[in-house]
């Protein structure tokens, strides 16, 4: 039970990371064009 919440918790920041890297290189790439 704890273990397969913590799973999906994992999971979860995996995801949110990648969004959040995502965001960041996109905001990046906009400060370099400017």
């Amino acid at each position: 039970m704890i273990n397969n919440a913590y799973d999906v918790c994992k999971d979860t920041m995996r995801a949110f990371g990648e969004l959040l890297i995502k965001y960041l290189r996109l905001h990046a790439g906009e400060a370099l064009y400017w």
